[in-house]
C-alpha cells in the first residue's frame, strides 16, 4: 500500500558515502534523479530515505514539498535511477529477497518488477538514453565488474571484466554530444579510485583523472559534455566537475559534501548534500562554483 507523506522537512538522501576496511572511499550511487525538464526548480525528485529503519522509494513534488512513498516493503529499497523523461519507468535496487537485486517499477510506484536474480549482487543502475538498456554493477563473477542488460532484465553484456572494483556507471543522457564516451564510472585498477570513460559497449576505456585522491560517484550533466564526481584528494570529500575529455577540472566546493552529485535536468545546477549544524542540508551550485543557494 502507498502513503502519502507530507511535511518531512529537509530531504535526506541515503546515498551517502561509506568507508572501506582498508580506508579508501567506497562509492555508492546516487540515490536521487531528477525527471524532467521543467526550470526552475525540477518538479518531481526520486529519491530513497531511511524511515524507522527501513529504506524505501520516494517521490517528493518540489512544488508542494509533498512526499509520496512509492515501495513499502521490509527490505531496503535504494539507488533509484529514471530517465530525464517524464512517465519514464524507475530501476532500483532492493535486497528485499536476501540479496540485492534489480527491480524496475512504474514512475507512480505501480508494477515492480524483478529483473535480475544471481548470486551475486546487483547494483548501481542506470539508463542508457532511450531507455532500452540498463547498465549496473555485478558481483556475479566474484569481483564488481560493470554489465548491461535490456530493460526487461535480458541480453545480459559484461562490459568491463578487470581484477579491480569497477563502480558507479553513469550513462550520458546525450550521446550525440558526449562524443561517443557513453558511460563513466569509477575504478581503483591503479591503486586509488578514478573516473573513466569509454563506449557503451564497453569499447575505448580511458582515464580522466588521475589524482592521487579517490574519485567517486561520476554524474553526467544532461547536455553530455561534462561530468560532475566527488574527490577526496583535498583530506574530504568535495564536489568537482570536468569535461569528459578530461580537460577544464574544477573544484566547485569548500565544506564536504556527503551525498553523490546529481544535474539539473538543464544542466545549469548540481545538488548535493552537506551537513550543517548537524543536520543534512540540500544545496544547489552552478557548475562554475557560483551561485550555491539552500535547497528546501
Amino acid at each position: 500500500m502507498l502513503a502519502g507523506l507530507s511535511g518531512l522537512g529537509v530531504l535526506a538522501v541515503v546515498a551517502v558515502l561509506a568507508m572501506r576496511t582498508n580506508g579508501a572511499v567506497d562509492p555508492l550511487p546516487p540515490s536521487t534523479s531528477f525527471t524532467t525538464t521543467s526550470r526552475p526548480p525540477d518538479p518531481i525528485t526520486i529519491f530513497s530515505k531511511e524511515v524507522d529503519g527501513n529504506s524505501d522509494i520516494y517521490s517528493r513534488d518540489n512544488r508542494t514539498s509533498k512526499d509520496t512513498r512509492l515501495t513499502d516493503d521490509p527490505g531496503k529499497d535504494e539507488a533509484p535511477a529514471i530517465r530525464y523523461l517524464a512517465g519514464s519507468p524507475i530501476a532500483f535496487v532492493s535486497d528485499r529477497n536476501g540479496n540485492r537485486e534489480i527491480y524496475v517499477m512504474d514512475e507512480d510506484g505501480r508494477g515492480e518488477e524483478r529483473i535480475t536474480s544471481d548470486v551475486g549482487e546487483d547494483t548501481s543502475p542506470d539508463w542508457s538514453p532511450d531507455g532500452s538498456r540498463i547498465v549496473f554493477v555485478s558481483t556475479r563473477d566474484g569481483d564488481p565488474d560493470i554489465y548491461t542488460m535490456r530493460d526487461d532484465g535480458s541480453d545480459f553484456r559484461q562490459l568491463v571484466n578487470d581484477p579491480a572494483r569497477d563502480e558507479s556507471p553513469a550513462w550520458a543522457s546525450n550521446t550525440r554530444l558526449s562524443g561517443g564516451t557513453d558511460i563513466a564510472f569509477s575504478s581503483d585498477r591503479t591503486g586509488q579510485f578514478d573516473i573513466y570513460v569509454m563506449g557503451g559497449d564497453g569499447s575505448a576505456i580511458r582515464p580522466i583523472t588521475t589524482d592521487p585522491g579517490n574519485d567517486l560517484s561520476p554524474a553526467w550533466a544532461p547536455e553530455g559534455k561534462r561530468i560532475a564526481f566527488l574527490s577526496d584528494r583535498v583530506g574530504t570529500r568535495q564536489l568537482y566537475v570536468i569535461n569528459a575529455d578530461g580537460t577544464n577540472e574544477i573544484r566547485l566546493t569548500n565544506v564536504e559534501v556527503e551525498s553523490a552529485p546529481l544535474w539539473s535536468s538543464d544542466s545549469t545546477q548540481i545538488y548535493y548534500q552537506r551537513t550543517r549544524e548537524g543536520k543534512s542540508v540540500r544545496f544547489a551550485i552552478r557548475p562554475d562554483g557560483t551561485g550555491e543557494v539552500e535547497l528546501p
